[in-house]
């Protein structure tokens, strides 16, 4: 399909290509309010996190913020600003590359944790997520040059079509699933004599959650949507809601050990009540809560040795008070 400035293909400009990418954006920016509520929680729980997971988790949301306000740029300027324009604003090339930086940044991350929990003698498996990850980040190197040289939409339309953009979603797809198998072989086998969760369906979701299966899912519909739709920019939207579904289950994955946490109620505290004669003896209904480890906890915190927590020890104080008498 041609593109030429007539009202004819404005109307299929509007209507085909940045129609669905207005719907992507819809559905990334309620993606992004979940990344901060996200946020949020691990902000709560991070206090004693490493300084390394901490700017991880904040470059990755503050690069989620970003990527949204530079995405409703160009919708903007196609859809209402310069509807009748051909010319690539810059704000498109930078919705790219921001959508690389999102992606290869989550890929090395789930390969940094399967590093840390497979053993030294099967450490083939993250050697090989790291070639493939290399190789796809530098066809996407590639590909990103060859959008770069796009001047118009036409053009953009034509390189859109080749082979080359089906073979980047392909080996994303590969990369995903790969990744998500991956890490839910290597967390099965981390510690036997570790729950998942304290429920069928909450155990689903921390997989779901855990792997970056998620992902996986948005990729393969990327990949659908390209071929079935080959004249529209449907993969655009799949590409914005993919770049924050992965922030999402970075942060998922870190804070997993917190709201998929079984609270165990420890064994009841000893008060001693003071009187004036002799000290009398009051049990508590409940100690602090203390956490079950589960698997969520294998492999995190992120760069860093893994530190044996403590239990916590309960202390029986006792108070006495003396009855003395006084005279007047």
């Amino acid at each position: 399909m041609s593109i030429q400035p007539t009202a004819m293909t404005l109307e299929v400009l509007i209507r085909n290509l940045f129609g669905p990418v207005l719907i992507g954006l819809v559905i990334g920016a309620m993606l992004s309010g979940i990344t901060v509520v996200q946020f949020m929680m691990f902000v709560r729980n991070s206090r004693g996190d490493p300084l390394g997971q901490k700017l991880i988790v904040w470059f990755l949301w503050a690069l989620g913020i970003f990527h949204i306000v530079v995405t409703v740029h160009p919708v903007y300027y196609y859809l209402v600003s310069h509807p009748a324009s051909f010319i690539i604003v810059w704000s498109f090339h930078v919705h790219i590359l921001l959508f690389v930086i999102i992606s290869e940044t989550a890929h090395w991350i789930y390969i940094a944790r399967i590093w840390k929990i497979t053993a030294s003698t099967r450490k083939l498996i993250p050697v090989v997520m790291v070639l493939l990850v290399s190789a796809n980040l530098a066809i996407q190197i590639v590909m990103n040059i060859r959008i770069f040289q796009s001047l118009d939409l036409e053009t953009l339309q034509a390189f859109r079509k080749g082979p080359i953009v089906v073979w980047v979603l392909a080996i994303s797809i590969s990369i995903n699933l790969l990744v998500s198998v991956s890490l839910g072989w290597t967390l099965a086998r981390a510690s036997t004599n570790l729950c998942w969760t304290n429920s069928n369906f909450s155990m689903l979701l921390a997989y779901f959650i855990n792997t970056g299966a998620s992902a996986s899912v948005v990729s393969l519909l990327a990949l659908i949507t390209l071929l079935a739709s080959s004249d529209t920019f449907i993969f655009l939207a799949m590409e914005i809601v993919l770049s924050q579904l992965h922030i999402n289950s970075i942060l998922g994955m870190i804070n997993a050990r917190h709201y998929f946490q079984p609270h165990k109620a420890g064994p009841p505290a000893t008060l001693l009540l003071p009187s004036d004669t002799s000290s009398q003896h009051c049990h508590s209904i409940k100690a602090p809560q203390q956490l079950s480890k589960t698997i969520n906890e294998v492999g995190l915190p992120l760069f860093q040795p893994s530190t044996k927590s403590e239990d916590i020890k309960m202390l029986e104080v006792v108070v006495k008070q003396e009855a003395h008498s006084s005279e007047i």
